[in-house]
């Protein structure tokens, strides 16, 4: 039978996992910090408490004010940020996007070029292998789409259209 066990460390380095089959891990909320890398975590709620985030990587495209990347026909849209500002000079086709990286990847594309200006990804079906986008889709300049990335498919689905 397992026993449990109650640590109390100014700090505690774990060259595995902590898990916990039917409880929490909790803090009592006096400048205490949890620091992950890759945490995984499923069916969480935060009920009361205030997340603190710093130094986020990969949130945005980088870019400020109205411009965006260029997106022209044939051309590929970046994946390696949650939301990457693109803009057409004139309706474009043939647009595919990277593939992702994880199952359940979300990306954001904000198009911010002008609203005649529309992005067709490649057709669906048989270019979706390569277009990675896994239905036909088309969205004007001046809005969003977003995305969600499935591994076993290896195609990006749009979230509402």
């Amino acid at each position: 039978m397992a026993q449990d066990a109650f640590i109390e460390a100014e700090r505690l380095q774990v060259m595995g996992s902590i898990s916990s089959d039917r409880g929490n891990i909790i803090s009592d909320g006096t400048n205490g910090t949890l620091t992950t890398v890759g945490m995984t975590t499923t069916n969480q709620t935060i009920t009361t408490g205030t997340i603190t985030t710093a130094n986020l990587t990969n949130l945005n495209g980088g870019t400020s004010g109205a411009a965006g990347a260029s997106v022209t026909t044939s051309g590929t849209i970046s994946t390696t940020k949650l939301i990457n500002k693109i803009t057409a000079g004139s309706a474009v086709t043939a647009v595919i996007m990277q593939s992702g990286t994880t199952d359940g990847q979300i990306v954001a594309v904000q198009h911010v070029g002008a609203a005649a200006s529309s992005v067709v990804f490649a057709t669906a079906g048989s270019a979706a292998g390569s277009s990675h986008i896994a239905t036909d889709y088309v969205f004007s300049g001046q809005k969003a789409a977003l995305f969600v990335w499935d591994i076993t498919t290896a195609l990006w689905y749009p979230i509402a259209y």
